[in-house]
């Protein structure tokens, strides 16, 4: 499930997901454009976001938001070495 998806699952807008979670809405964009990888976003972003929809933070994070790019790009991003959109 993507954070957008949870998000809309959860019927919240990203400014009522900022305002939950403490996280800026201009994040909650980046991270759901795929502007922001996953990879590089502190733990503690992706948990609060993850509590503020309601989802079990006790799963993996890439269980509850996984990485939206693939191929090439994922083993790069997954390697460090990939550069943000």
């Amino acid at each position: 499930m993507t954070l957008k998806t949870a998000r809309l699952l959860a019927g919240l807008t990203q400014e009522e997901l900022s305002l939950r979670s403490g996280i800026e809405e201009s994040t909650i964009s980046r991270l759901e454009k795929g502007r922001q990888q996953y990879l590089k976003t502190e733990y503690g972003t992706i948990a609060r976001l993850a509590c503020a929809l309601g989802l079990d933070h006790g799963a993996p994070l890439f269980d509850v938001f996984p990485v939206p790019e693939t191929g090439e790009k994922r083993e790069a991003a997954a390697a460090g070495t990939a550069t943000a959109r």
